[in-house]
C-alpha cells in the first residue's frame, strides 16, 4: 500500500476523531440558523459571526459589525474596515479602510494588512497606492497633480502625496523628504483613472472604491460533510474546535470526514 495513502487515511481519522470528541450535555449553541444582515451584506452565514449569529456560529477572525443598520465592519488588528461587498460563492471580500473612507488624513498611520492565513490581497486586480504626509514641498517650484492636504499637529509640513505602484519610479521624491508614508491597495482600475491626465477623480473618492480581497474557510470540508448530514457549522472555543450542531445541541451522529479527493 502506497505511504501517501495511508498518511491520508491517518490524517482523515484524525480529523475525524477530533471533531467528533464527545461535548457535555449541557453545551449548547443556539440560533446558527441565523444569518447577518446589515445594508446591502444580507444573508451572511459561517464563518462570520455578528449580529443575529452568535460567537459560537462562526470564528473570532470574521466577526462583523453592523454600524446605523447600514454599514458593515470587519476588525483586524488595529485596523477596522468596512465591508463593501462580500461574496459567499467566490469567497471574496470588498474592503475599504473605515480610516480612510471620504477621509485622507488618518488620525495613525498603519500600513493595510490583514491575517494572511485567513485573506490574501487580490494582486490581479489591485495595486499599491502609497501615501506620504508631513513632507516638505518648499524646493519644489510647481504644485504636482498628486498633492493633497493633511493638516496634523504631529508635523512640521501639511503637505503629502500619493504615489501608485513602485515609489522609486516618480521623481518628485528625489526633491521630497516626507515623515511617514503607507500602504493601501486599490483597484488597478481605479489607480489608472487617478493618475490619468486631467482626471477629475479625488484621492478621497478613490479610497472609498475598496480593493480586492480572498479568504479561506477553516474547516471548510468538515463543515460541508456537517451540512450534508443536516447540522450547522460552529465553533467551540473552550475546546478550540469546529462543532456540528443540530438543532441548539451537538449533533449525536458521529462525523467521518472521507480522504481528500474523496
Amino acid at each position: 500500500m502506497p505511504s501517501h495513502f495511508l498518511l491520508t487515511v491517518v490524517a482523515a481519522v484524525l480529523l475525524s476523531a477530533a471533531y467528533s470528541q464527545p461535548l457535555t450535555t449541557t453545551t449548547t449553541y443556539p440560533n446558527c440558523n441565523r444569518t447577518f444582515s446589515c445594508g446591502t451584506i444580507t444573508n451572511v452565514s459561517y464563518p462570520f459571526i455578528g449580529g443575529d449569529r452568535p460567537s459560537h456560529c462562526g470564528l473570532p477572525d470574521f466577526a462583523l459589525t453592523c454600524r446605523n443598520n447600514t454599514t458593515t465592519e470587519l476588525s483586524d488588528g488595529s485596523l477596522t474596515y468596512r465591508v463593501l461587498q462580500l461574496d459567499q460563492t467566490q469567497k471574496t471580500l470588498i474592503l475599504s479602510r473605515s480610516d480612510l473612507y471620504n477621509d485622507t488624513c488618518p488620525s495613525e498611520f498603519h500600513n493595510t494588512t490583514l491575517n494572511s492565513t485567513l485573506f490574501s490581497f487580490d494582486g490581479r486586480r489591485n495595486e499599491v497606492l502609497n501615501l506620504f504626509y508631513g513632507c516638505n514641498s518648499t524646493a519644489m517650484n510647481m504644485t504636482p497633480h498628486n498633492l493633497f492636504s493633511c493638516n496634523s499637529s504631529d508635523f512640521n509640513f501639511t503637505d503629502a502625496y500619493y504615489l501608485t505602484g513602485p515609489v522609486p519610479r516618480d521623481p518628485i521624491l528625489r526633491i521630497l523628504y516626507c515623515s511617514v508614508g503607507i500602504t493601501v491597495p486599490i483597484p488597478r482600475t481605479v489607480g489608472n483613472r487617478l493618475t490619468a491626465p486631467g482626471s477629475q477623480l479625488r484621492l478621497g473618492e478613490a479610497l472609498m472604491e475598496g480593493f480586492s480581497v480572498n479568504y479561506s474557510v477553516p474547516y471548510e470540508r468538515l463543515c460541508i460533510e456537517c451540512g450534508r448530514l443536516g447540522g450547522q457549522c460552529g465553533f467551540d472555543s473552550v475546546l478550540g474546535q469546529p462543532v456540528c450542531i443540530c438543532g441548539d445541541i451537538p449533533c449525536p451522529f458521529p462525523l467521518t470526514l472521507p480522504p481528500e479527493g474523496k
